[in-house]
């Protein structure tokens, strides 16, 4: 029987000519890689969680609770505002008086709704901030069914007791 020494495989393009150049620019770019993608692994963009509870009374939604928690994800994993048609469950995040994102979703009758608002790059809030949580549900033409509201300041203390319904013309309900 005969073998056949193939010998050792060889990277072509780092031998030759400028060997040792080729070879340390492919190392400062392997650091450059490893550095920028550990510091774009390590940032951290703010969310909203929200979970809400809807129920069905008299063919009319009705949302019972709503949960909001404030939390960060990877830039990667940031949910960036998605485009739904109707029916849909939205919700609007409002910072100091000021509409910065919102998350929408298919409505699809009783059930619980999780949704994830996320911010555009330094548009998010920041600690202090009073950030009111819109939640409402809208037919099939657009018509607003059901809202629920909720109140909380970034970075601190939760305002748990501060949710409320609102009547479709904005009016406060108990």
């Amino acid at each position: 029987m005969e073998y056949i020494h193939m010998g050792k495989k060889r990277l072509g393009f780092l031998e030759g000519r400028h060997a040792k150049a080729k070879k340390r620019f492919l190392l400062v770019l392997l650091i450059v890689f490893v550095v920028t993608s550990s510091c774009f692994c390590l940032e951290r963009v703010p969310i909203i969680k929200v979970k809400a509870d809807v129920v069905v009374v008299d063919e009319k939604p009705v949302i019972q609770d709503i949960e909001v928690n404030q939390s960060y994800v990877n830039p990667i994993r940031n949910p960036i505002e998605d485009t739904v048609g109707f029916p849909s469950v939205e919700v609007w995040a409002i910072t100091n008086n000021r509409q910065i994102s919102r998350a929408v979703e298919e409505y699809s009758g009783e059930g619980i709704y999780t949704l994830d608002v996320g911010f555009t790059e330094n548009a998010g809030p920041k600690d202090g901030d009073l950030v009111e949580v819109v939640l409402k549900i809208t037919d099939k033409n657009g018509k607003t069914l059901a809202r629920k509201a909720h109140m909380m300041i970034w970075g601190g203390f939760n305002a748990t007791n501060a949710t409320w319904n609102a009547t479709p013309n904005g009016s406060i309900q108990d």
